[in-house]
Parts: C-alpha cells; sequence; structure tokens
C-alpha cells in the first residue's frame, strides 16, 4: 500500500554524465533521472542555492534522511520559490516519515497542503498522509537491536512470495516479506492473536497493483524479533481478513507482512534460492559498488537495465511477477514491439483484483548486478498505475527467487 506523496511517471535514460550546471541539474530532476542526477552531483562543484537543494534531494533520496533534513531546512531559509518550497517540504516530510517523527512530518505535510492549489490532485493523498501521521505523532521512532546470529529459513510460498518466521510480542508468526508494502500490515485475526492493540485511528489507502482502496486501522507493536533483530515501535496498518486473501475464491490466505521501514532497519537482507537467509551481513562484493537502489518517497526504485539502456523499477519483493508500465514501451527494442501481442490479464493486489488489456513480451531480458534474468509472457500495461512515481515497471519475485542481496545501508541491491 503506497501513502507516500507520489509524484509522476518517467522513462529514465541510461547516459552517463560529466558535471553539470545548475540548469542540466533542473532538467535532471525535472524528468526524474535520479540515477543521472546523482551521477551529475559527483563531478559538479560549487555551492549555489539549487545546488544545494540538489544535494540535499540525492541525501533523502539515498538514505541520509538526517543529514537531508537539515540542508533542506537551510535551504528552505534561503527564500526559494513557491515551487522549490514545495518540494522541499514534502522532501523533508518523507524523510521524517522514515525516521519515525510522525509529529514533525505532520507538521511540514500541512505547509505542503497550504502551497498546494485547490484543485490539485495531489491533495487527495497528501490529507490522507497527514492523517496517518497525526494518529502516530506519539509513537516513538522505531528501533532496532541486534544479538547473536541464528539461522532462518524463509519458505516459498504458493503466492509466489518469500514467508520468514518472525515472533511478535512473544507468539510466532509467518509473515511475507514485502518491500512493495510502506508499512507492515496483518489481518485483524492476526493482529488478535499477536497481542496487537488497535488505536482509534485509521484510513484508507491503495493498492499500486489495482488501484483499489480499503480501509484500514493502526497498531504498533512493542516487540518484533526477525532471527537476530530485535525491534521495537513497529507501526502496522490492520485490515479485514479477506484483504489479503488471493486466488480463486480467496483459497490463498496472508496472516501477515513485514513492510519496509521493518525491513530497512534489518540493514540488509540476503535470502538465497533454497530460502536461507542472512541478516545484517557484510558483503565485501556488494559494498565495491554504487547505489542503485533510491526512494521514492516510501517506495524503493531498483536501476534495472534492458537492451542497454537503464529503466527505473518498483522493487516488490511481495508481488509474484514482474510486469511493465507503459513508459518501458520506449525500452524495449523495435524487435521486441514487433512481436507485442494483445492479452487480457488479471492482476491482485490488496483488496482485490482487476483484469485489464494489456501487451505480452515473449522473451524479455533484465539486467541486474549479479546476473542477466530471462522472463518469457510478461505484461506491458497499457496503463500507469496509481502511484507509479519514477518506475517504467514493478520487478517481482519471478526476477529475484534465484537468491538476491539487498543492502539498504549503501542502497544497493544484487542478484546471486
Amino acid at each position: 500500500m503506497r501513502v507516500a506523496i507520489g509524484l509522476l511517471l518517467f522513462s529514465l535514460s541510461g547516459r552517463s554524465l560529466a558535471a553539470a550546471d545548475e540548469g542540466e541539474l533542473r532538467k535532471l530532476e525535472e524528468t526524474k533521472r535520479i540515477f543521472d542526477l546523482r551521477r551529475a552531483l559527483d563531478q559538479t562543484t560549487g555551492d549555489g542555492q539549487d545546488i544545494r537543494y540538489y544535494r540535499a534531494l540525492i541525501e533523502a533520496r539515498f538514505g541520509q534522511e538526517e543529514i537531508s533534513v537539515d540542508h533542506f531546512r537551510e535551504f528552505l531559509a534561503s527564500n526559494p520559490n513557491e515551487t522549490m518550497r514545495r518540494k522541499s517540504h514534502e522532501e523533508v516530510a518523507n524523510a521524517l516519515i522514515w525516521l519515525g517523527r510522525y509529529g514533525d512530518a505532520a507538521v511540514e505535510l500541512v505547509q505542503v497542503l497550504q502551497l498546494m492549489a485547490q484543485g490539485d490532485p495531489e491533495r487527495g493523498p497528501t490529507r490522507a498522509l497527514l492523517e496517518v501521521c497525526n494518529s502516530l505523532k506519539d509513537v516513538s521512532p522505531q528501533t532496532v537491536e541486534f544479538g547473536t546470529g541464528r539461522p532462518l529459513t524463509a519458505r516459498f510460498n504458493n503466492l509466489g512470495s518469500w514467508n520468514v518466521p518472525v515472533e511478535a510480542n512473544g507468539r510466532n508468526a509467518e509473515w511475507v516479506i514485502d518491500t512493495g508494502m510502506t508499512f507492515s500490515t496483518v489481518t485483524e485475526s492476526e493482529a488478535k492473536r499477536v497481542g496487537l492493540e488497535l488505536r482509534d485511528s485509521g484510513g484508507r489507502g491503495g493498492s499500486d497493483h489495482t488501484g483499489k482502496q480499503l480501509p484500514f486501522r493502526l497498531a504498533v507493536a512493542s516487540d518484533v524479533r526477525i532471527g537476530a533483530a530485535h525491534l521495537r515501535n513497529v507501526v502496522f496498518v490492520v485490515v479485514a481478513d479477506n484483504a489479503l486473501a488471493f486466488g480463486p475464491f480467496g483459497s490463498q490466505r496472508l496472516h501477515g507482512i513485514v513492510g519496509l521501514p521493518a525491513i530497512r532497519a534489518l540493514g540488509s537482507i540476503a535470502v538465497s534460492n533454497r530460502g536461507e537467509v542472512r541478516i545484517h551481513s557484510d558483503s565485501p562484493k556488494v559494498h565495491q559498488n554504487d547505489p542503485n537502489v533510491f526512494f521514492d518517497g516510501l517506495t524503493p526504485i531498483v536501476e534495472v537495465r534492458h537492451a542497454g539502456r537503464a529503466a527505473p523499477m518498483k522493487l516488490d519483493t511481495g508481488g509474484d511477477t514482474t510486469y511493465l508500465y507503459s513508459s518501458f514501451r520506449e525500452t524495449l527494442t523495435p524487435d521486441e514491439r514487433s512481436k507485442l501481442k494483445r492479452q487480457r490479464r488479471g492482476f491482485s493486489g490488496m483488496g482485490g483484483s482487476i483484469k485489464l488489456e494489456t501487451e505480452l513480451v515473449p522473451h524479455l531480458e533484465l539486467e541486474l548486478p549479479g546476473r542477466t534474468v530471462g522472463l518469457r509472457e510478461v505484461s506491458l500495461r497499457l496503463d500507469s498505475p496509481p502511484g507509479s512515481g519514477y518506475s517504467n515497471g514493478l520487478l517481482g519475485m519471478d526476477a529475484l527467487k534465484g537468491g538476491f542481496i539487498l543492502d539498504f545501508r549503501i542502497m544497493r541491491l544484487e542478484l546471486d
């Protein structure tokens, strides 16, 4: 469920960049080329007003929220124009949510709303996020401690994702690891079983896959253990039991999902093709390389390459199938475009499913660090789903099930 402030969809090019002036940096940001913007800033000197903004933006998007908040506030003190003020308050709000400072994030979101036109389509999502932050303003930030490492084995479920053993409030559970979820999520019956106390607040959230909306409540778990990691103050979205029922007649049911904030708190997570899980372990191979993951609000975007061109895709370890948005069409080769075939396909998400007319790519190769993944019959959606943000598609578990390493300390994904 995506509740972070959404932005426009863009198709990322993949060219390398030299030093850029403020105008070139502005163009990279406006066209959503975040990886290129980061590379250009690495080669750029100077301390102009706009350059300070872009450096703070890159800090926020690549996991340095504490530093970015200070730098955005310094930028706001320089009295930028209204457009830059709004973008800065949006970025600060998302950074503060990552830091668990929900009351402070709510203050920033009020500023965003004041800078929005009455007819702005982002007013609704921004108000919804403000309500969530206000309801959590008395909650302390999530923390994590690491004890002695112990073996952890995930189970590949019938929905095509990994179930991981967890312990919540002293009760054992088996929940899906899902980087596509803004918050950890449980059903009402699971919340009751593990002793979560529901709060008097909630709202409505939507599925990226289907655009369907559903009501939810909020809860906070004081004690969650995943292997050697001990997390406190984990925020949970609580939904009706049938919201996590999938397959024919709801035959496949999930009870709980470990969402992105809790996954990120692990530092790094590696899952082998046999389900062996490693948490918070060093990988010298990964540490030698540049980041290839950034955050679009509370959504991780990974840089994927196809036919020599770069394309950003949402990283969704809870989704079984990779699919493409309409903007990916430009990245396909002429031969691939000539072989596209129309086909009606179903898309499932929390709260239900939909059927859409799509174009089918018979064979698609995606290049990721570690290896190239070959996928068959990949759906190219004719629309851009709600919350598409910066991405050209969704990278699901069919591309990752051979094993992966996701290290949020250096914002890097690699395949085994």
